[in-house]
């Protein structure tokens, strides 16, 4: 290739420009790539500041030693709403089975199937340790105070409640609203006699017989003015539907003390 000399501007300049081409043509593209380094460099600021939001949101959920997780919360009160629906459970087949409420707390099962076995166990054994109770009293100059108390108890509901009934017993005859007061179970130590004691309030809904349950709760607090009673406490209250008939009804369980 011959050597060909450079005698005019123009030629210098042509050869200038051709050589800039030639060394901008290496770079192009460097700006869009310039842009999108810094699109990256944004997109992983963001990216990091997710993975920090992320991990402390799995800390609120999971927890550490320091401070129990959404997960450990939730698995508590489950845990709990379970302990509080079996023992609901153990009260009402307690009741069902004729055993004391003090005992329903010892009735056992991994299901309600289960705890009605035990019960019905239970209940036989109690059966078979109460002493035959005597035709007659003995002595008739004697009071049986517990019946006496029981219909202290029952004349102080109907003098309280108004309109609405207080039965020993279920009525035959249906009523929109009544209550049935039974005793499942007592003690007595030292002259100073005790009783478990059950309202059921009767309505023709939930709601009702929750609301007739809140007023006998009341009305039960003033029970003590009763000469006969020394003390009258709210053990628990629940609703308690009659599986076999479907009436609604509320169960309120109260701890009495009398002489």
């Amino acid at each position: 290739m011959s050597f060909e000399a450079i005698t005019t501007q123009e030629q210098f300049d042509a050869v200038i420009k051709d050589r800039l081409d030639r060394e901008r043509s290496k770079f192009e593209g460097y700006d869009d790539f310039k842009e999108k380094a810094g699109k990256y460099d944004e997109l992983k600021t963001k990216a990091d500041g997710y993975e920090q939001t992320i991990a402390a949101m799995k800390l609120e959920i999971d927890g550490d030693d320091k401070n129990p997780g959404y997960k450990k919360q939730i698995a508590d009160l489950q845990e709990k709403v379970k302990g509080y629906e079996t023992s609901s459970v153990k009260m009402r087949i307690a009741h069902e089975n004729g055993i004391p409420y003090e005992l329903a707390g010892r009735l056992s099962g991994d299901n309600e199937d289960a705890i009605k076995k035990d019960a019905e166990s239970l209940a036989k054994l109690i059966k078979a340790s109460k002493p035959t109770a005597p035709l007659a009293n003995p002595d008739p100059t004697k009071i049986d105070t517990k019946k006496a108390a029981m219909k202290k108890m029952l004349d102080y509901l109907n003098n309280v409640m108004g309109e609405i009934r207080a039965y020993g017993q279920k009525p035959k005859k249906q009523e929109e609203k009544f209550l049935l007061v039974e005793k499942t179970g007592g003690g007595e130590t030292n002259y100073i006699k005790t009783a478990t004691i059950v309202v059921q309030s009767y309505a023709d809904s939930q709601y009702q017989a929750a609301a007739l349950n809140e007023i006998v709760k009341e009305k039960m607090k003033d029970m003590i003015t009763l000469p006969v009673i020394s003390k009258c406490k709210l053990n628990s209250d629940y609703p308690y539907p009659d599986t076999t008939t479907k009436e609604e009804r509320y169960q309120a369980v109260f701890d009495i003390v009398f002489y």
